[in-house]
């Protein structure tokens, strides 16, 4: 295409303009006068658009006069509807017909008015269903008002009348009574205001047309309301001023036309907007040819301007495309941001974060929505730089505030800051206030900064600083030292007392292994031990220090130490370290050896006591049937020591004794046993020794003595020595027998002229024995087999619990044949040594849950201790047998029995005792360890048997007013006790002096023969309660 010069270009233009303004102006002049036409036809047209609103309002005024007048009525009866509705008809004249249809279709009222203006009531015979009519249809569909024609209306009334004169029906739905309603139809005339006839030009027809395209009116009587127009097209609200050309026949009519449309809203009694169009349709003269040639012409110019106009627009094409490009990256960027910021406002409303900013030159404060949130003031609050300061508490926060204000100003260093506040409530909050200062070259112009209510936060960090503070300050005050480490057992943290006993300081001592810290070993072998820390670790479980131990500083002082190390557990339950607490046991370990020394050793001569040699010949026994060794045995009695006694007196008889110990000491080796068992009477074992070497040490022994002369005064004592020398084998099976034997042997020696020493053999007195036994053992499997033991009861009382329920120990009786009873000292120990102990024990059991069974309720009842033999805990199918009948019992049942076991017992097989004392712990029931500190390691047996109570041996209990060392025992055992929080029980009360020694002591329970004599179990069952006041004072 060849680009047209710029002349040619400018002349085109000038000509197309040219034409195109006269064309312009000749339209002009022919639109402005039609639009006065129109004005004028748009008067009337106003006229008859405000007459279909009124006519809207006036038929809801008769619907809703009808609707009170039915509810009123509950009825629709012609009767009196009639004036109602002739009084309707004469207030509103443009009222054409009213009428009542059933909602079954059933017409039942009609009223209209005539052409003469009479109001005329249809009879009821005339009526009819009208279900099946187009316009009832729709009125079931949908009750609201209509327009409609005149000639639709006339057409059912068979009257014809202009037809461009509208008619407005209003249909309602009316409430007859219960579930029964009536359809009002109201038919009301719209006022004529049309003027068509203007005649000045062509053709002006001026039409009314509603929102919905539907032709109101219309001069022309062959146009029929809601149809298409003559001239073939729908009248529309989106097409009325889309019409600049009639289409008629298919020809171009000569003549200029064109449309004006003006919109009219009403306001509807419905409640509604009703929109009425205003339509203009203006013909003039035939101005063809002037057309044709105006279009000519400017065809010419718009041709000579096309490739002028095309770069321009290719341009514009380009600089469009950029610009909406811009536009809608501006936009994203613009919605970003706006994201953005909705998300930092979500933000500082959950973490309660606020901004604030100060204009330095114009002193302006600006504060955000959760900023004034957090001081508790209105949101149209404007805050200035003096009362805002003013919030901070008077004192340390207003003071450090403009401190930091003042300092940001002068040097722009800013500020964090916690700070308390007080709220426009009155609340006092700790902030958080973080500010910074904008410069503007040397002059600061703006502050700002965030502002966060941390009130919460900073009390519970000032609550767990202020606990681990007092965490601290106690641990460092209290007497027990405490080392905490890590998980890989590194020394975290230690107190003082824990840097007094390891030597080491916290600073010394962080970050090492605590082996290298704590340095402990068996106090008697020096030999080093676990270390509890690193054994809780590795377990993951609370570890006690074992006995004996002992802790080496690093400047070699030794302690004797007690402690546990338990793991520290974070809140997920992971183990991050280990915390041990221990502490200094030198003094105590001290008092508790030399109370065992002297609960184990003779106070006058300082060996071994009865107590002790019983515990030492019984580990022998055992030895022997576990290892095969053999042993001695000597039964050693003092001859003439009664002259001695009654001539010189106690104190030369007591050293005497001590002389005569230190005699038969020097003949003994290290490793034999040598013990003061009575008066004058003393026992030696001999570790490992055939019969021929112990005969010979006891000859060494008696040879010794004999040639001893004891001096008082002017005179000399001569004393000898009978000695019994039994072997220690597997011969014997209980100790009994073995002491038995011993002693029949010294008492040979003495029948044979003292002074000697006679070594046991087996003699015709002997097997006597044996076979009496063995008839007692017969005696004993009869009596179980006819139940001839009985149960007795004796009761035990609470010192502070004055109304304590039932608490007993089960004692056994056995009847003879003639029905007396028979004291079990006499054959409990035939029963051990023929294995009848298990069986006994057993039937004990069974018959104490037989009689507890017999009763409904057990509230009455605390507790129910039964003795179980030694024997019986060596004996694993015992333990079955009683774990079978005591699982079958219910739980409530089992937490009443209480299995007490005597230390000897516990002794024999440690072992078992443990593992039976779990079991029974299992199942719920209580375990008692008896005859406490009758055996030489008491307190050993205490810490392995986890035992519910402590029964003192009555030994100790019996002499505690004459005997000042069985008063310490007792002492200590109770002292014990306490501290394993374990109840003591002190057998032997016989008397009033005994029970308020003991009570003074501490102990918890108390059981004698001045308490409560033994009786039977069923008859105490029958009267369970008596206040131990009540013993007392009887």
């Amino acid at each position: 295409m060849v680009r047209p010069k710029g002349n040619s270009i400018l002349t085109a233009g000038i000509v197309s303009l040219l034409f195109i303004s006269i064309f312009s102006l000749s339209f002009f002049f022919f639109k402005e006068q039609a639009n006065q036409y129109l004005k004028q036809s748009s008067d009337g047209v106003r006229e008859a658009a405000q007459g279909i609103g009124y006519s809207i309002k006036s038929g809801r005024r008769i619907v809703a006069g009808l609707e009170d007048s039915l509810s009123s009525k509950n009825g629709a009866n012609g009767n009196y509807l009639t004036p109602l509705i002739e009084s309707v008809f004469f207030i509103d004249p443009d009222i054409l017909q009213i009428r009542l249809i059933k909602q079954n279709g059933e017409e039942i009222v009609r009223y209209e008015r005539g052409d003469t203006g009479d109001v005329t009531k249809i009879p009821t015979n005339e009526l009819q269903n009208k279900s099946n009519r187009g316009y009832f249809k729709r009125a079931l569909e949908s009750s609201t008002s209509q327009l409609i024609s005149r000639v639709e209306l006339n057409q059912e009334r068979g009257v014809i009348e202009q037809p461009w004169q509208p008619v407005i029906r209003v249909m309602e739905w009316l409430q007859l009574g219960g579930n029964e309603r009536v359809l009002l139809i109201v038919n009301l005339s719209v006022k004529d205001g049309l003027d068509s006839n203007i005649g000045e030009l062509d053709q002006v027809e001026t039409w009314i047309v509603d929102q919905f395209g539907v032709l109101l009116a219309h001069p022309d009587d062959k146009v029929r309301f809601g149809h298409q127009t003559s001239s073939g097209w729908n009248l529309k609200n989106s097409d009325l001023k889309k019409f600049n050309r009639i289409e008629r026949e298919g020809a171009f009519v000569e003549e200029w036309s064109f449309w004006l449309s003006e919109p009219l809203r009403l306001k509807t009694a419905l409640g509604s907007s009703y929109e009425i169009w205003i339509v203009s349709h203006i013909q003039g003269k035939p101005i063809l040819n002037y057309l044709i040639f105006s279009t000519v012409i400017t065809l010419l110019a718009v041709i000579s301007t096309y490739v002028l106009h095309r770069r321009r627009k290719f341009i514009d094409y380009k600089i469009n495309q950029e610009l909406v490009s811009a536009e809608e990256k501006h936009n994203d960027d613009l919605a970003r941001i706006r994201e953005d910021a909705k998300t930092l406002r979500k933000l500082q409303d959950i973490a309660n974060i606020g901004t604030w900013q100060v204009n330095l030159e114009t002193g302006e404060i600006q504060w955000s929505k959760q900023t004034r949130k957090i001081h508790e003031v209105e949101n149209n609050y404007k805050p200035c730089m003096e009362t805002a300061i003013q919030f901070y508490k008077e004192g340390e926060s207003r003071n450090r505030i403009e401190q930091a204000v003042e300092l940001a100003i002068e040097t722009g260093k800013g500020w964090d800051l916690e700070l308390e506040l007080v709220t426009g409530k009155g609340r006092t909050i700790w902030v958080r206030a973080i500010g910074d200062a904008e410069f503007d070259g040397e002059r600061c112009i703006r502050l700002f900064g965030v502002f966060q209510d941390i009130t919460e936060t900073y009390l519970l960090h000032k609550e767990t600083h202020e606990a681990k503070e007092l965490m601290r300050v106690t641990l460092k005050s209290i007497g027990d030292a405490v080392i905490t480490t890590d998980n890989k057992a590194k020394v975290e943290w230690m107190n003082p007392i824990a840097e007094q006993l390891t030597g080491f300081l916290i600073h010394d001592a962080k970050g090492k292994d605590i082996q290298h810290v704590f340095n402990i070993v068996n106090e008697y072998t020096n030999i080093p031990v676990s270390n509890p820390i690193e054994e809780c670790l590795a377990k993951d479980k609370t570890v006690e220090l074992a006995a004996d131990t002992k802790l080496i500083s690093q400047y070699g002082e030794e302690y004797s130490i007690a402690d546990s190390a338990a793991p520290i557990k974070n809140e997920n339950g992971e183990t991050i370290g280990a915390v041990m607490v221990f502490h200094d046991v030198t003094e105590q370990r001290r008092a508790n050896n030399e109370v065992e020394y002297r609960a184990t050793h003779d106070a006058l001569t300082g060996i071994l006591n009865r107590s002790a040699f019983e515990t030492k010949i019984e580990q022998a026994l055992h030895d022997c049937h576990s290892n095969q060794n053999t042993h001695a045995l000597l039964f050693i009695d003092l001859d003439h020591f009664k002259i001695v006694n009654d001539t010189c007196g106690h104190a030369a008889g007591d050293e005497l004794l001590k002389q005569v110990t230190n005699l038969m000491k020097r003949e003994v080796r290290s490793s034999d046993i040598i013990a003061r068992i009575g008066g004058d009477e003393y026992a030696v074992i001999l570790s490992n020794c055939e019969i021929a070497r112990a005969t010979t040490v006891a000859n060494d022994i008696r040879q010794r003595v004999d040639a001893f002369r004891y001096y008082h005064g002017n005179q000399s004592f001569r004393v000898g020595t009978s000695i019994g020398l039994v072997p220690i084998s597997d011969i014997w099976t209980s100790l009994s027998d073995l002491m038995r034997a011993v002693d029949g042997a010294c008492y040979a020696a003495k029948e044979g002229g003292r002074n000697r020493v006679h070594v046991w053999e087996q003699s015709d007195m002997d097997i006597k024995l044996r076979h009496v036994e063995m008839g007692w053992a017969t005696k004993l499997e009869r009596a179980l087999d006819e139940r001839r033991f009985d149960l007795f009861a004796q009761r035990i009382f609470s010192v502070e619990d004055e109304h304590q329920a039932l608490h007993v120990e089960v004692l056994l009786r056995l009847r003879d044949e003639r029905n007396r009873y028979i004291s079990p000292g006499t054959f409990l120990p035939i029963a051990e040594r023929y294995f009848l102990s298990a069986r006994i024990d057993l039937y004990v059991i069974e018959e104490t849950i037989d009689l507890l069974q017999k009763r409904a309720v057990w509230s009455d009842i605390k507790q129910v201790n039964i003795n179980v033999s030694g024997q019986s805990i060596s004996d694993r199918r015992f333990h079955s047998d009683v774990i079978n009948v005591l699982q079958a019992l219910p739980r409530s049942l089992t937490h009443l029995l209480c299995f007490e076991i005597t230390e000897t017992t516990a002794v024999r097989s440690i072992a078992d005792a443990v593992s039976f004392v779990d079991k029974l712990k299992e199942i719920g029931v209580n375990v008692a360890l008896d005859d406490f500190g009758s055996g030489a390691s008491s307190f050993g047996y205490l810490k392995n048997i986890d035992t519910s109570f402590l029964k003192i041996d009555g030994q100790f209990v019996r002499a505690i007013l004459s005997e000042e060392l069985d008063r310490v025992a007792v002492r200590s055992f109770i002292d014990v006790a306490k501290v394993r929080n374990i109840p003591t029980v002190a057998e032997f009360v016989e008397n009033e002096e005994i029970y308020n020694e003991v009570v003074n002591m501490g102990i918890d329970y108390v059981q004698g023969y001045y308490l409560h004599k033994p009786e039977l179990f069923d008859e105490l069952l029958s009267t369970p309660f008596v206040s131990l006041s009540k013993v007392i004072n009887n």
